[in-house]
């Protein structure tokens, strides 16, 4: 006879205590826009000082107030909490905007907040450019933080959850083709993905720095880049500093920032080959020569992918067929590209008719 599953309720209790934690991290958090508006004289200063310590003190109590009977967590006590945190975390997220100066209404500033946590994008302020520094930097964070999540950041520091639950959040806050475990304990992957996060934020403020951007909008436009969000301190967007330069910076950080993390650690670990393995395009090798293998050893690296790849390869040193055979992939759904193709190929076959010609010519 077989054995009927057991049913159990949701740890209410235990969602609402880590919920508490979070949500004190986030009254942590809008301690920087409240320093901004110190060190910049912004009139928010005691809009984020408030917003800061009711944010705090909700958060102390929803996690002292609540003795939970188990601290188990499952997938579905993960799932709720992470589904919660956004709206949360928005409430609290949109009190700096309604107690500032700026005329905004409460459903104007939720749609603020929640469209910052959740790297949307979107903004319902009709002049960017009129807010201040303060506020830009918290628009920034927001769109930040939620670009690797709340609850990662909270697996980091919380040594507990790596016995109650902290798998089940990690799966489901974190998105991607793989939830693998790069440490042994939950905390260290969270840890190790913050550092990977972290250190991309500060290698693109730096590099938008050196280019025509201050520091303030650099570091803001970080923010908004690495999270893949797009905020920015001014009503053009990048487009303002009318800079090559500032455009290169950003498509490329936006690029890395959307590579899941677990697979940037793995290559920053020195196994290159993981981003293959877990890739869901075409791989197209191209072996290049060397001091000692002439090639040979990037060429069976191509062709000894895992079983699964869609994988090509080209000769060595054979970058030209490589491209041609990439462009002629990307044809397939662009016609224009596919047009472009066929008269380059015409062309060729051209210059090689015209050459056999002249070779006859010579030898006759």
């Amino acid at each position: 006879m077989m054995k009927k599953k057991e049913s159990r309720s949701v740890n209410f209790p235990m969602v609402v205590k880590v919920m508490g934690w979070l949500v004190m991290i986030e009254g942590g958090f809008m301690l920087f826009p409240a320093a901004a508006a110190f060190f910049f004289g912004d009139a928010e200063f005691n809009a984020f000082a408030v917003s800061a310590a009711v944010t705090f003190l909700s958060g102390f109590a929803m996690t002292n107030g609540i003795r939970p009977s188990s601290t188990r967590m499952s997938k579905r006590e993960g799932f709720l909490l992470t589904a919660m945190v956004w709206v949360v975390f928005s409430f609290f997220g949109m009190m700096p905007f309604l107690m500032s100066p700026v005329e905004i209404s409460v459903g104007a500033a939720y749609f603020e907040a929640m469209s910052g946590f959740t790297t949307t994008g979107a903004t319902v302020i009709d002049n960017i450019d009129r807010l201040s520094r303060s506020l830009h930097l918290w628009r920034a964070l927001m769109q930040w933080i939620g670009g690797m999540g709340i609850i990662l950041f909270t697996l980091a520091v919380i040594p507990m959850l790596n016995h109650s639950g902290g798998m089940q959040m990690f799966n489901a806050e974190v998105t991607g083709i793989t939830h693998d475990k790069i440490r042994p304990r939950i905390s260290q992957t969270a840890k190790s993905l913050w550092g990977i996060y972290i250190l991309l934020t500060v290698a693109c403020a730096l590099l938008l720095w050196a280019g025509p951007m201050d520091w303030f909008d650099s570091i803001c436009h970080a923010f908004g880049t690495v999270s893949t969000g797009g905020c920015s301190t001014v009503d053009d967007g990048v487009d303002a500093w009318a800079s090559p330069y500032i455009l290169g910076v950003v498509t490329l950080f936006m690029f890395l920032g959307g590579v899941n993390f677990t697979l940037l650690y793995r290559v920053a670990s020195g196994h290159p080959g993981a981003l293959a393995a877990n890739t869901t395009l075409p791989v197209i090798g191209i072996p290049c020569a060397g001091a000692n293998f002439d090639g040979m050893d990037a060429l069976l690296s191509t062709v000894q992918m895992p079983s699964g790849i869609p994988v090509a390869t080209v000769a060595v040193n054979g970058a030209k067929n490589a491209a041609l055979l990439a462009i002629q992939i990307m044809a397939v759904t662009d016609m224009s590209l596919a047009d472009k193709l066929s008269a380059a190929r015409e062309k060729e076959t051209a210059a090689v008719l015209k050459a056999d010609k002249e070779l006859r010519e010579q030898y006759q």
